[in-house]
């Protein structure tokens, strides 16, 4: 009982953990040698019928409170567990939102550049350009490049001639004229092209 008691007041959460056990040692027969009792922990029932009541009570009330500390704790690491799980698969949501971001963005980007902004045909120039004036056989103003090209359909073309019969024959065109479109109808022509 004394024992039970101070091993109670001094370490509870262990004995309880562990079981009431006696802790002594036995002597054996070889060589005075000292082993350890390794015998079963008591029972609470089997304690009450030795120890006084108020020391059962501490027990029970010890027991009570280490299990209900052994749950909150497996409580706390379920939690934890889940709160990882549920922050993994925010994570793993957030990227994809992201990717899906720049991949809106990267859309937006080639079609501001290659289909909305109007650019020499020529592979290794693509000079934007806004607007011109008169005619719709068009060469390039970006130095070094000079290529020529149609104002209806951006058809690149060999030269100036081959520019202005391409012009004259363009199936986008929109103008009765051989040569000359309006400003109106070169918006439109693009509008449609687009």
């Amino acid at each position: 009982q004394g024992w039970t008691k101070a091993q109670l007041d001094t370490n509870t959460k262990e004995t309880v953990k562990r079981g009431v056990r006696c802790q002594g040692t036995l002597p054996t027969v070889e060589g005075g040698a000292k082993k350890i009792c390794d015998a079963q922990a008591w029972t609470v029932a089997k304690l009450a019928t030795v120890l006084d009541g108020a020391t059962v009570k501490k027990l029970v009330d010890t027991t009570a409170q280490y299990k209900l500390q052994q749950q909150q704790f497996e409580l706390d690491a379920a939690y934890e567990e889940r709160l990882r799980d549920e922050l993994e698969r925010q994570r793993g949501e957030l990227e994809a939102v992201e990717a899906r971001a720049l991949s809106v963005r990267r859309h937006r980007a080639h079609i501001t550049e290659e289909l909305l902004t109007l650019k020499c045909p020529r592979a290794g120039c693509r000079q934007a350009f806004v607007d011109f004036t008169l005619c719709f056989a068009l060469q390039c103003a970006r130095a070094g490049c000079n290529t020529y090209f149609c104002g209806w359909c951006l058809h690149a073309c060999a030269n100036n001639q081959d520019a202005h019969a391409h012009v004259r024959g363009c199936p986008h065109k929109l103008a009765t004229t051989n040569y000359f479109g309006t400003v109106e109808q070169f918006k439109e022509c693009n509008r449609v092209r687009r």
